[in-house]
């Protein structure tokens, strides 16, 4: 059962912030707590990948006009480190995964992950690594995040204030049930390992106890090479493993390649085929947990 959004307020009109985000899960938070007032703008939308993006005239003119970016952070989208110097140099640029407090995680290159003990109350695990940047898929991640969306919007705009802070509370009600949701809906799978193209996934897994055994591609989702791809098939028949979890925005005929007879299911951590807006996120969260369900069971 899906969560509803609750109605957010209706404010008086004023001029809006023109706000900017990197992606759709970004971007649906923002809707959340912007509301009525205004619109933000997205420049990854569909089927592209957040890690290799060609930078479009349209979303060249969406930075220049920009007074707010929200992003997740430059180790999502390096390539628009350049753009935002560039054309959005007056603009306030909100990098979340800088957010106090909030869980990160390392970044796991290696085929075969080591076996980790989840502690839900660990916020930073990456001293001397590289961060992992799909945080958003921790839903407690995100809950901070409407915070500091909401906090940013305020001091800006300060005319809307109250609105960005209803609509924010509002936000957080409705992603805690989903969360809690979820939670039951996936304890059954803890004990259960699977397989990854690549390791976008593991906000989810260590927000809700699951299991990862290792990825097919490298962090940055690049083809892997042919020692990593024989390194992967010895594990798929080692361990027997029977769920592979592929992204429509890469190729699955690798992930049958090498994973040959191991059930495929597709996890889109992007929402690319989700209706943009301020539903997405929580029917991301929903649809993930459902895919994972049909994948194990």
């Amino acid at each position: 059962m899906l969560i509803s959004l609750p109605i957010w307020a209706i404010t008086a009109r004023a001029e809006a912030p023109r706000v900017v985000t990197d992606i759709a899960p970004v971007h649906s938070l923002v809707s959340q707590v912007m509301g009525d007032v205004g619109v933000a703008e997205v420049l990854i939308s569909g089927n592209a990948s957040p890690h290799d993006f060609s930078l479009r005239p349209s979303v060249a003119k969406a930075l220049a006009k920009a007074d707010i970016v929200f992003r997740v952070a430059s180790e999502l989208t390096p390539w628009l480190d350049g753009p935002l110097q560039k054309l959005a140099a007056d603009a306030q640029v909100i990098s979340l995964l800088d957010t106090e407090y909030m869980a990160r995680l390392p970044a796991r290159d290696d085929a075969h992950f080591a076996a980790h003990k989840h502690d839900a109350q660990q916020h930073d695990d990456t001293a001397g690594q590289a961060t992992d940047p799909h945080a958003w898929l921790d839903p407690n991640n995100a809950l901070l995040w409407l915070d500091v969306i909401s906090t940013t919007l305020a001091e800006f705009d300060q005319q809307n204030a109250d609105a960005y802070t209803r609509n924010a509370e509002a936000a957080k009600v409705a992603l805690t049930a989903t969360r809690d949701q979820l939670e039951k809906q996936l304890e059954p799978l803890v004990a259960k390992s699977f397989l990854v193209f690549h390791d976008s996934f593991q906000y989810f897994e260590h927000r809700f106890g699951l299991q990862t055994l290792g990825a097919i591609a490298a962090s940055d989702a690049g083809r892997p090479g042919p020692a990593r791809i024989e390194q992967v098939r010895r594990m798929v028949t080692e361990t027997g493993i029977s769920c592979v979890l592929g992204e429509p925005q890469f190729n699955t005929s690798l992930v049958q390649s090498v994973a040959p007879g191991v059930k495929l299911v597709l996890v889109d951590v992007l929402g690319a085929k989700l209706e943009p807006g301020s539903q997405l996120y929580n029917k991301l969260l929903i649809e993930l947990g459902n895919a994972l369900e049909s994948c194990l069971l």
